[in-house]
């Protein structure tokens, strides 16, 4: 071309090739669900009041996942952005300045995929692998029973069972089925005390908590998550020990020992664990896919989000095909924690009874299984953060999905946004 932009001479000609098409597992209408549905539960929870509500509610996560391959049916993460808006021209400056407001969002963080970025205690869904700890250990029996009196020393420390702190009732006599259903924690404080903290590292590990899950998005970007076990609260308390001690010689102060952290592991610390608490730390993606792992009977998939890549002239040049590793875990051990499971959506007293009513599979009425979770933040005049984890339908599970809501109260109110992705199955 010359000066003024005017072709003088073809050199050489190529035609243009179209790319090849990558096919996702992502289903767009449970995606879009999962978006609408956050969105508008986030928004509820903060005027729906209650106890221990401080209308903070502000973000959440919801992830589904196909159990029997692994495939990711849909990973919502709110509040997001809109992508379309970075295919504005550089000379939009409304686009801009939504980009940078975007990037630099500290309280809502939009950019950040809490699916796997962020982690998060699981408070009590934490419970359903306590149970399978204990069942494999010979800890305890699908009918064996541990009596909640409302309160429990352990370690020299007094937990509390939470209807008896704000109701004045216990639960009484109860197995472990009954415990899941109405998420007793003295049960599971005794449980798992009684079962080490060794054993149920050794169970939460081959569930995938605490691990990298491998999903084939960003290595770099998912988070590791944290597990509560001795080689954990020891690194810790010698890191938080290496900067009083650094902090306390630039000044010549000599550091007393009642100032360092404690780094062996107390009956205390298992008991907390047990109920999902402490240090205990893990993605929404985590979570998801070790409900999967109990939903199919033990088959830990790999998940993934490409189910193929396809030229431009429909060769399939790339399938992703299923890979998982089976959990050397008794059916019986299943069988005895799913009952509890069932149980948390269906009996009387479980803790998201009738909210699953109506919901139906192929024409037919369907059981959903589950498990709320309330996780304490460790702030002040802050919401606990809302957990709950589902499969369907339970007989023959097909979907497993973990939603976590920041700030979200308690577990029950996270249910709503599993029963809408359930809703339309």
């Amino acid at each position: 071309m010359d000066i003024s932009g005017r072709t003088t001479k073809e050199l050489d000609t190529k035609s243009p090739i179209p790319g090849d098409n990558v096919v996702l597992t992502i289903d767009t209408r449970l995606q879009k669900v999962a978006m609408d549905s956050l969105a508008k539960n986030i928004v509820s929870i903060r005027t729906a009041g209650g106890s221990n509500n401080f209308g903070d509610a502000l973000a959440g996560s919801a992830v589904a996942i196909d159990v029997s391959n692994g495939e990711i049916l849909a990973m919502a993460s709110f509040p997001s952005y809109d992508p379309a808006t970075y295919l504005e021209d550089a000379e939009n400056k409304e686009a801009q300045k939504q980009i940078a407001d975007w990037m630099t969002d500290e309280k809502n963080r939009p950019m950040t995929n809490r699916s796997i970025q962020d982690i998060y205690a699981p408070g009590s869904t934490y419970k359903p692998i306590v149970g399978i700890a204990g069942l494999e250990a010979g800890t305890i029996s699908k009918y064996d029973v541990i009596n909640d009196t409302g309160t429990v020393n352990i370690g020299g420390m007094l937990f509390y069972c939470m209807e008896y702190r704000d109701y004045g009732y216990t639960h009484g006599p109860i197995t472990l089925s009954k415990a899941l259903a109405t998420s007793c924690n003295i049960f599971f404080h005794i449980l798992g005390n009684n079962t080490g903290i060794d054993t149920l590292d050794k169970w939460a590990k081959s569930f995938g908590l605490g691990e990298k899950t491998g999903i084939d998005i960003d290595q770099y970007l998912e988070a590791k998550g944290i597990r509560a076990n001795r080689a954990f609260k020891k690194e810790r308390a010698n890191a938080i020990n290496k900067q009083i001690k650094d902090k306390a010689a630039k000044t010549g102060r000599q550091v007393n020992s009642n100032e360092l952290e404690y780094g062996e592991w107390t009956p205390a610390d298992t008991a907390q664990s047990s109920i999902g608490q402490l240090y205990n730390s893990f993605t929404p993606l985590q979570i998801a896919n070790y409900i999967s792992t109990i939903a199919n009977g033990g088959k830990k998939f790999k998940p993934h989000v490409i189910k193929k890549i396809v030229q431009y002239d429909g060769t399939v040049i790339q399938e992703t095909q299923p890979e998982y590793e089976q959990i050397p875990v008794n059916p019986e051990t299943i069988a005895a924690v799913k009952e509890g499971m069932v149980a948390v959506a269906n009996a009387q007293d479980g803790t998201a009874v009738g909210i699953f009513n109506g919901l139906t599979y192929n024409g037919k009425p369907i059981q959903v299984a589950g498990k709320t979770g309330t996780a304490e933040t460790g702030f002040a005049n802050a919401s606990s953060n809302a957990l709950f984890v589902s499969y369907a339908p339970a007989d023959d599970p097909k979907i497993a999905v973990a939603v976590v809501i920041e700030r979200g109260a308690w577990g029950s109110f996270a249910a709503p946004v599993a029963r809408d992705i359930l809703r339309i199955l």
